[in-house]
């Protein structure tokens, strides 16, 4: 029997515990990484 796989659902409580100065938006329980413009990592 396959186990079915489950999304994680993330929180603003989520994106405020990430790293200082790292940009994301939180879109339908998901975390998008939001790079600045211009930036290459």
């Amino acid at each position: 029997m396959e186990a079915l796989k489950r999304e994680e659902i993330y929180t603003v409580g989520d994106i405020y515990a990430l790293p200082q100065g790292q940009r994301a938006e939180l879109i339908d329980g998901q975390i998008y990484d939001m790079a600045l413009p211009g930036s290459s990592g």
